[in-house]
Protein backbone atom coordinates (compact mmCIF):
# COMPACT_ATOMS: atom_id res chain seq x y z
CA UNK A 1 0.00 0.00 0.00
CA UNK A 2 1.13 3.56 -0.72
CA UNK A 3 1.28 6.40 1.78
CA UNK A 4 -2.13 7.71 0.72
CA UNK A 5 -3.86 4.36 1.29
CA UNK A 6 -2.06 3.96 4.62
CA UNK A 7 -3.30 7.40 5.72
CA UNK A 8 -6.90 6.50 4.85
CA UNK A 9 -6.57 3.29 6.86
CA UNK A 10 -5.30 5.30 9.83
CA UNK A 11 -8.33 7.58 9.65
CA UNK A 12 -10.66 4.57 9.58
CA UNK A 13 -9.01 3.34 12.78
CA UNK A 14 -8.49 6.62 14.65
CA UNK A 15 -11.27 8.87 13.26
CA UNK A 16 -9.27 12.13 13.57
CA UNK A 17 -5.56 12.80 13.14
CA UNK A 18 -3.05 15.64 12.86
CA UNK A 19 -0.17 15.71 10.40
CA UNK A 20 2.27 15.13 13.28
CA UNK A 21 0.34 12.03 14.38
CA UNK A 22 0.26 10.63 10.84
CA UNK A 23 3.98 11.27 10.43
CA UNK A 24 4.78 9.38 13.64
CA UNK A 25 2.41 6.49 12.91
CA UNK A 26 3.75 5.86 9.40
CA UNK A 27 7.33 6.97 10.01
CA UNK A 28 7.37 9.14 6.87
CA UNK A 29 8.33 12.74 6.19
CA UNK A 30 5.99 15.65 6.92
CA UNK A 31 6.39 16.76 3.32
CA UNK A 32 4.99 13.42 2.06
CA UNK A 33 2.07 13.60 4.49
CA UNK A 34 1.21 17.20 3.55
CA UNK A 35 1.25 16.23 -0.15
CA UNK A 36 -1.12 13.30 0.47
CA UNK A 37 -3.40 15.39 2.67
CA UNK A 38 -3.72 18.00 -0.08
CA UNK A 39 -4.79 15.26 -2.50
CA UNK A 40 -7.32 13.88 -0.01
CA UNK A 41 -8.73 17.38 0.55
CA UNK A 42 -9.00 17.99 -3.21
CA UNK A 43 -10.83 14.66 -3.61
CA UNK A 44 -13.24 15.52 -0.75
CA UNK A 45 -12.16 12.43 1.19
CA UNK A 46 -11.03 14.32 4.30
CA UNK A 47 -11.99 17.64 5.88
CA UNK A 48 -9.60 19.98 7.67
CA UNK A 49 -10.58 21.52 11.00
CA UNK A 50 -9.10 24.42 12.94
CA UNK A 51 -6.28 26.83 12.14
CA UNK A 52 -2.54 26.79 12.75
CA UNK A 53 -1.18 25.87 15.24
CA UNK A 54 -4.04 23.49 16.12
CA UNK A 55 -5.39 21.62 13.10
CA UNK A 56 -6.60 18.10 12.47
CA UNK A 57 -8.33 16.08 9.77
CA UNK A 58 -11.30 13.70 9.62
CA UNK A 59 -12.81 11.50 6.93
CA UNK A 60 -15.82 13.17 5.32
CA UNK A 61 -17.47 9.79 4.73
CA UNK A 62 -16.37 6.16 4.56
CA UNK A 63 -13.86 5.75 1.76
CA UNK A 64 -15.05 3.89 -1.32
CA UNK A 65 -12.20 3.58 -3.87
CA UNK A 66 -14.57 2.70 -6.71
CA UNK A 67 -16.57 5.92 -6.41
CA UNK A 68 -14.11 8.51 -5.08
CA UNK A 69 -12.11 8.46 -8.31
CA UNK A 70 -15.12 9.02 -10.60
CA UNK A 71 -14.40 11.63 -13.23
CA UNK A 72 -17.28 13.30 -15.00
CA UNK A 73 -17.06 14.91 -18.41
CA UNK A 74 -19.20 18.02 -18.69
CA UNK A 75 -20.21 20.16 -21.64
CA UNK A 76 -19.37 23.84 -21.36
CA UNK A 77 -23.05 24.69 -20.87
CA UNK A 78 -23.28 22.19 -18.00
CA UNK A 79 -20.13 23.57 -16.38
CA UNK A 80 -21.56 27.10 -16.49
CA UNK A 81 -24.90 25.92 -15.06
CA UNK A 82 -23.52 24.00 -12.10
CA UNK A 83 -20.92 26.65 -11.28
CA UNK A 84 -23.55 28.21 -8.98
CA UNK A 85 -24.21 24.99 -7.06
CA UNK A 86 -23.22 25.74 -3.47
CA UNK A 87 -22.93 23.71 -0.28
CA UNK A 88 -21.57 24.30 3.18
CA UNK A 89 -19.47 21.54 4.70
CA UNK A 90 -20.03 20.79 8.40
CA UNK A 91 -16.71 22.49 9.13
CA UNK A 92 -17.88 25.78 7.61
CA UNK A 93 -16.23 25.61 4.18
CA UNK A 94 -18.21 26.81 1.16
CA UNK A 95 -17.95 24.44 -1.77
CA UNK A 96 -18.93 25.36 -5.33
CA UNK A 97 -19.75 23.65 -8.61
CA UNK A 98 -18.77 20.06 -9.20
CA UNK A 99 -16.90 19.83 -5.88
CA UNK A 100 -20.07 20.81 -4.03
CA UNK A 101 -22.02 18.20 -5.99
CA UNK A 102 -19.46 15.49 -5.25
CA UNK A 103 -19.69 16.34 -1.57
CA UNK A 104 -23.51 16.30 -1.62
CA UNK A 105 -23.69 12.98 -3.48
CA UNK A 106 -21.17 11.39 -1.14
CA UNK A 107 -23.13 12.49 1.93
CA UNK A 108 -26.50 11.39 0.55
CA UNK A 109 -25.38 8.30 -1.37
CA UNK A 110 -26.57 9.68 -4.72
CA UNK A 111 -25.15 9.16 -8.17
CA UNK A 112 -23.08 12.14 -9.35
CA UNK A 113 -23.94 11.86 -13.05
CA UNK A 114 -27.67 11.68 -12.35
CA UNK A 115 -27.53 14.58 -9.89
CA UNK A 116 -25.72 16.79 -12.42
CA UNK A 117 -28.31 16.01 -15.13
CA UNK A 118 -31.23 16.71 -12.80
CA UNK A 119 -29.72 19.96 -11.57
CA UNK A 120 -28.89 21.25 -15.06
CA UNK A 121 -32.39 20.40 -16.32
CA UNK A 122 -34.16 22.10 -13.39
CA UNK A 123 -31.87 25.13 -13.34
CA UNK A 124 -32.41 25.55 -17.11
CA UNK A 125 -36.19 25.35 -16.61
CA UNK A 126 -36.12 27.98 -13.88
CA UNK A 127 -33.92 30.29 -15.95
CA UNK A 128 -36.51 30.22 -18.75
CA UNK A 129 -39.02 31.79 -16.35
CA UNK A 130 -36.87 34.94 -16.19
CA UNK A 131 -37.72 37.78 -18.55
CA UNK A 132 -35.44 39.99 -20.62
CA UNK A 133 -34.36 41.92 -17.50
CA UNK A 134 -32.93 38.70 -16.08
CA UNK A 135 -35.48 38.81 -13.25
CA UNK A 136 -38.48 36.57 -12.55
CA UNK A 137 -41.74 38.36 -13.29
CA UNK A 138 -43.88 37.03 -10.46
CA UNK A 139 -46.93 39.29 -10.71
CA UNK A 140 -49.40 36.73 -12.07
CA UNK A 141 -48.38 34.15 -9.47
CA UNK A 142 -48.57 36.84 -6.78
CA UNK A 143 -52.16 37.62 -7.71
CA UNK A 144 -53.05 33.93 -7.41
CA UNK A 145 -51.42 33.72 -3.98
CA UNK A 146 -52.90 36.88 -2.49
CA UNK A 147 -56.27 36.84 -4.20
CA UNK A 148 -57.11 38.88 -7.28
CA UNK A 149 -59.60 41.10 -5.45
CA UNK A 150 -57.26 42.50 -2.82
CA UNK A 151 -53.71 42.75 -4.16
CA UNK A 152 -51.96 46.11 -3.92
CA UNK A 153 -48.63 45.42 -5.66
CA UNK A 154 -48.77 46.68 -9.25
CA UNK A 155 -45.75 44.68 -10.44
CA UNK A 156 -43.51 42.11 -8.78
CA UNK A 157 -40.04 40.75 -9.60
CA UNK A 158 -37.59 38.32 -8.01
CA UNK A 159 -33.85 37.94 -8.56
CA UNK A 160 -33.93 34.14 -8.20
CA UNK A 161 -35.77 31.15 -6.80
CA UNK A 162 -34.83 29.98 -3.33
CA UNK A 163 -34.82 26.32 -4.37
CA UNK A 164 -33.74 24.44 -7.46
CA UNK A 165 -36.63 21.99 -7.55
CA UNK A 166 -36.12 19.33 -4.89
CA UNK A 167 -32.34 19.42 -5.33
CA UNK A 168 -31.69 21.92 -2.55
CA UNK A 169 -31.18 25.66 -2.29
CA UNK A 170 -30.07 27.90 -5.12
CA UNK A 171 -26.75 29.65 -4.54
CA UNK A 172 -28.50 32.82 -3.32
CA UNK A 173 -30.78 30.69 -1.16
CA UNK A 174 -27.78 29.04 0.47
CA UNK A 175 -25.90 32.31 0.99
CA UNK A 176 -28.91 34.13 2.49
CA UNK A 177 -29.81 31.31 4.88
CA UNK A 178 -26.17 31.09 6.02
CA UNK A 179 -25.69 34.85 6.32
CA UNK A 180 -28.74 35.18 8.55
CA UNK A 181 -27.71 32.22 10.69
CA UNK A 182 -23.95 32.62 11.13
CA UNK A 183 -23.76 36.43 10.67
CA UNK A 184 -20.52 36.23 8.69
CA UNK A 185 -19.41 39.44 6.95
CA UNK A 186 -18.00 37.65 3.89
CA UNK A 187 -21.37 36.00 3.19
CA UNK A 188 -23.20 39.33 3.21
CA UNK A 189 -20.58 40.72 0.81
CA UNK A 190 -21.08 37.77 -1.54
CA UNK A 191 -24.82 38.37 -1.61
CA UNK A 192 -24.39 42.04 -2.53
CA UNK A 193 -21.81 41.14 -5.18
CA UNK A 194 -24.18 38.55 -6.69
CA UNK A 195 -27.24 40.82 -7.01
CA UNK A 196 -26.13 44.45 -7.16
CA UNK A 197 -25.46 44.83 -10.88
CA UNK A 198 -28.74 43.20 -11.85
CA UNK A 199 -30.82 45.29 -9.46
CA UNK A 200 -29.07 48.55 -10.37
CA UNK A 201 -29.67 47.86 -14.08
CA UNK A 202 -33.34 47.09 -13.38
CA UNK A 203 -33.75 50.40 -11.53
CA UNK A 204 -31.91 52.28 -14.30
CA UNK A 205 -34.34 50.93 -16.91
CA UNK A 206 -37.43 51.81 -14.83
CA UNK A 207 -39.17 55.03 -13.75
CA UNK A 208 -38.95 54.67 -9.96
CA UNK A 209 -38.84 57.94 -8.03
CA UNK A 210 -38.53 56.38 -4.52
CA UNK A 211 -37.44 53.19 -2.80
CA UNK A 212 -38.41 51.43 0.45
CA UNK A 213 -36.87 48.47 2.29
CA UNK A 214 -39.02 46.12 4.36
CA UNK A 215 -37.66 46.12 7.93
CA UNK A 216 -36.70 42.74 9.44
CA UNK A 217 -39.10 41.21 11.97
CA UNK A 218 -36.63 39.09 13.96
CA UNK A 219 -33.83 40.84 15.91
CA UNK A 220 -30.32 39.94 14.79
CA UNK A 221 -26.96 41.59 15.33
CA UNK A 222 -26.50 42.06 11.57
CA UNK A 223 -29.66 42.40 9.49
CA UNK A 224 -29.70 41.36 5.84
CA UNK A 225 -32.18 44.11 4.91
CA UNK A 226 -29.87 46.75 6.36
CA UNK A 227 -26.96 45.21 4.45
CA UNK A 228 -29.03 45.35 1.25
CA UNK A 229 -29.99 48.98 1.85
CA UNK A 230 -26.38 50.02 2.42
CA UNK A 231 -24.80 47.71 -0.18
CA UNK A 232 -27.14 48.49 -3.08
CA UNK A 233 -26.68 52.27 -2.53
CA UNK A 234 -29.81 53.18 -4.49
CA UNK A 235 -29.78 56.91 -5.21
CA UNK A 236 -33.51 57.51 -4.70
CA UNK A 237 -35.51 59.11 -1.87
CA UNK A 238 -36.42 56.53 0.77
CA UNK A 239 -39.92 55.90 2.04
CA UNK A 240 -39.77 55.05 5.75
CA UNK A 241 -41.36 51.86 7.06
CA UNK A 242 -41.38 51.47 10.85
CA UNK A 243 -41.12 48.04 12.43
CA UNK A 244 -43.57 47.79 15.35
CA UNK A 245 -41.92 46.18 18.39
CA UNK A 246 -44.44 43.65 19.69
CA UNK A 247 -44.02 41.63 22.87
CA UNK A 248 -42.80 38.50 21.09
CA UNK A 249 -41.60 38.94 17.46
CA UNK A 250 -43.12 36.34 15.13
CA UNK A 251 -41.32 35.43 11.90
CA UNK A 252 -43.60 35.21 8.86
CA UNK A 253 -42.03 31.92 7.78
CA UNK A 254 -43.15 30.34 11.07
CA UNK A 255 -46.82 30.89 10.13
CA UNK A 256 -48.45 28.38 7.79
CA UNK A 257 -51.87 30.01 7.28
CA UNK A 258 -52.26 32.91 4.84
CA UNK A 259 -54.62 34.77 7.17
CA UNK A 260 -52.13 34.47 10.06
CA UNK A 261 -49.38 35.92 7.87
CA UNK A 262 -51.66 38.79 6.84
CA UNK A 263 -52.55 39.55 10.47
CA UNK A 264 -48.91 39.38 11.55
CA UNK A 265 -47.86 41.79 8.78
CA UNK A 266 -50.75 44.15 9.56
CA UNK A 267 -49.62 44.45 13.18
CA UNK A 268 -45.86 44.50 12.54
CA UNK A 269 -45.38 47.58 10.35
CA UNK A 270 -46.42 51.25 10.49
CA UNK A 271 -46.13 53.83 7.73
CA UNK A 272 -45.77 57.46 8.89
CA UNK A 273 -46.96 60.38 6.77
CA UNK A 274 -44.23 61.49 4.34
CA UNK A 275 -43.71 62.97 0.85
CA UNK A 276 -45.71 61.54 -2.04
CA UNK A 277 -44.25 59.72 -5.07
CA UNK A 278 -45.48 58.33 -8.38
CA UNK A 279 -43.69 54.97 -8.49
CA UNK A 280 -42.18 53.25 -5.45
CA UNK A 281 -39.80 50.26 -5.50
CA UNK A 282 -40.49 48.09 -2.42
CA UNK A 283 -37.61 45.68 -1.64
CA UNK A 284 -37.62 42.57 0.58
CA UNK A 285 -35.30 39.59 0.92
CA UNK A 286 -37.62 36.58 0.48
CA UNK A 287 -41.24 36.27 -0.63
CA UNK A 288 -43.20 33.24 0.52
CA UNK A 289 -46.93 34.04 0.61
CA UNK A 290 -46.76 37.69 -0.44
CA UNK A 291 -48.60 38.82 2.72
CA UNK A 292 -45.85 41.17 3.94
CA UNK A 293 -45.38 42.96 0.62
CA UNK A 294 -49.09 43.26 -0.03
CA UNK A 295 -49.92 44.55 3.46
CA UNK A 296 -47.14 47.15 3.40
CA UNK A 297 -48.22 48.25 -0.09
CA UNK A 298 -51.79 48.66 1.17
CA UNK A 299 -50.63 50.78 4.12
CA UNK A 300 -48.52 52.98 1.81
CA UNK A 301 -51.42 53.52 -0.59
CA UNK A 302 -53.82 54.30 2.25
CA UNK A 303 -51.50 57.17 3.21
CA UNK A 304 -51.37 58.17 -0.49
CA UNK A 305 -47.56 58.06 -0.39
CA UNK A 306 -47.23 56.23 -3.73
CA UNK A 307 -49.54 55.82 -6.71
CA UNK A 308 -47.81 52.74 -8.14
CA UNK A 309 -45.78 50.14 -6.23
CA UNK A 310 -43.42 47.54 -7.69
CA UNK A 311 -42.17 44.81 -5.39
CA UNK A 312 -38.70 43.30 -5.73
CA UNK A 313 -37.40 40.41 -3.64
CA UNK A 314 -34.01 38.73 -3.78
CA UNK A 315 -35.61 35.28 -3.50
CA UNK A 316 -38.93 33.68 -4.34
CA UNK A 317 -39.77 30.76 -2.05
CA UNK A 318 -40.85 28.57 -4.97
CA UNK A 319 -41.73 25.58 -2.79
CA UNK A 320 -44.78 27.61 -1.83
CA UNK A 321 -45.35 29.94 -4.75
CA UNK A 322 -44.80 27.61 -7.69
Amino acid sequence: MGIKANIIELFENYNELSVVEITKQLNVSKQSVHLCMKQLLDESIVQKYGKVPVTFYKLIAPHHPNTDSIQIQLREEEKNTIASYTMLSPSGELLYGIEAMKYFCKLHNKGLHEHVKLYVAERTRLNRIKDTSGLINGHNHFRQLVGISDYEINDLYHVDHKYVGNLGNSQLGTLIDLAKTVQHEALFEQIIHAIKKQIVNFIYMSDFDAVAFVPPTIPREKQLMKVLEEGLSIALPKVVIHKVVNQIPVAQKSLSLKEDRKTNAENSFMIPQQPKYKHLLLIDDVMTSGATLNTIALKIKRKKIAIKITGLTVLLDNHVAF
